[in-house]
């Protein structure tokens, strides 16, 4: 018969037991224990579809040819006493490879351009396609308009004919630079 006492030493039995700690030849359940497969060639089946699986909404994508892309190591030319006399360690790399900076500048300066006309295309309140607009102009007036303005304070105060067609040269570039960007930003920009 079930007596009151006898049910409380059950459950302080119980008690106790859980409080135990554990024996040292378990080992402690992880959430990944049993997922995958001891078999090495089941293992291998198994990341095989999960690869598959994984891959599959890209598959049109990742069905599109890439060019090889070759890794470029320049090669290393050693004089006699040793030293590297390579063009990538010397200043014959410069006069071998030029960077025209001025065009790479302006090449940034028109993808500017595009990307404020294409903000501006794509904003709808009036008060943030003012402030593109300026942001436009302030482009245009830091690159541009401050040089212009200087070169026609020298133009001015040049004295020989000489001088003056450089000058004159070098305003016509920067115009038609000033063109350019007017009609990056034309060709992007969408009225709404």
């Amino acid at each position: 018969m079930c007596t009151l006492e006898s049910i409380d030493s059950e459950v302080d039995s119980w008690i106790e037991e859980e409080e135990l700690f554990p024996h040292g030849h378990h080992k402690v359940l992880s959430r990944f224990d049993g997922l995958y497969p001891e078999d090495p060639e089941e293992n291998e089946a198994y990341w095989d579809f999960i690869h598959w699986a994984m891959n599959r909404e890209h598959a049109l994508l990742l069905s599109l040819p890439q060019p090889r892309l070759e890794p470029f190591f320049p090669p290393r030319q050693i004089d006699e006493q040793g030293g590297d006399i390579s063009p990538y360690n010397t200043v014959d790399f410069k006069r071998l490879y030029r960077v025209n900076s001025n065009q790479w500048r302006l090449r940034y300066i028109f993808e500017r351009v595009r990307d404020l006309a294409q903000t501006y295309s794509c904003i709808g309140q009036i008060k943030r396609k003012e402030n593109i607009y300026k942001r436009f102009l302030e482009l245009i007036k830091k690159e541009f308009r401050v040089k212009i303005d200087s070169l026609i304070e020298t133009l001015k105060n040049a004295s020989c004919s000489a001088e003056k067609q450089t000058i004159s040269n070098h305003l016509a570039i920067l115009y038609r630079n000033v063109g350019q960007c007017k009609r990056v930003w034309d060709k992007y920009r969408v009225e709404s």
